[in-house]
């Protein structure tokens, strides 16, 4: 009988963090995904109440059904809309509206190392306040180093309108209290310097190895 008993609960646990990891991984991807099995749930609700009510006329319930989860869209939306221009007033780093990212496409770990920095670069993503600076490393040869030139293209693609209209000593003074540069702090010169020879970076391979970079990063799928 305990033997049972153990086999189901080990059973439902199973199903629990199935049901879990679908929900994570399907439904909570982004803003847009929520609001999609929401106006489902508003259609088997509409289609449930019609069918509850079907001495009304065929033409009736057919309306009902359709506007009943068509509205609902709509004020969902119109609530995402609102979400969208809180976050600009919202304190985030760069001070602006930040872009929306598929959660499961987003690949850190040729930026960062610990699961914390990847964690940290979310919250920001999401317009979020952290609490650890997050420190920014590349591989090269066998060496951990700072770069700068991946650090700019990486944080270009967070706000929608990216980071190009910031001056190097804006940018600087947003991102210092955020960011560790290969675990130490972010060296004002190098950043200004960098920030500004990245800004002016006209060639092709490097402008290519960017969107590579851009893809890898965040539309990993």
């Amino acid at each position: 009988m305990e033997s049972k008993i153990v086999y189901l609960a080990q059973y439902i646990n199973k199903k629990q963090n199935e049901i879990g990891d679908y929900i994570n991984n399907t439904i909570l991807v982004s803003d847009n995904s929520v609001i999609n099995f929401l106006t489902k749930i508003l259609f088997l609700i509409g289609c449930f109440i019609a069918f509850m009510n079907s001495e009304y006329q065929l033409s009736c319930l057919i309306l009902f059904v359709l506007g009943y989860p068509f509205f609902g869209y709509c004020g969902l939306k119109g609530m995402h809309l609102k979400k969208e221009l809180l976050k600009i007033q919202k304190n985030n780093i760069f001070g602006t509206s930040l872009k929306s990212f598929n959660q499961r496409f987003l690949n850190f770990e040729s930026i960062v190392e610990t699961e914390q920095d990847v964690n940290n670069l979310k919250k920001i993503i999401k317009g979020n306040d952290i609490k650890e600076k997050i420190n920014i490393i590349t591989s090269n040869k066998s060496k951990k180093a700072a770069n700068y030139q991946m650090f700019f293209t990486v944080i270009d693609n967070i706000p929608k309108n990216g980071i190009s209209k910031f001056s190097p000593k804006d940018l600087l003074s947003l991102v210092k209290n955020n960011f560790l540069m290969a675990g130490e702090p972010i060296n004002d010169g190098s950043f200004i310097t960098s920030f500004s020879t990245w800004k002016r970076e006209s060639s092709e391979k490097k402008l290519t190895e960017r969107k590579l970079l851009i893809k890898n990063t965040f539309y990993n799928n």
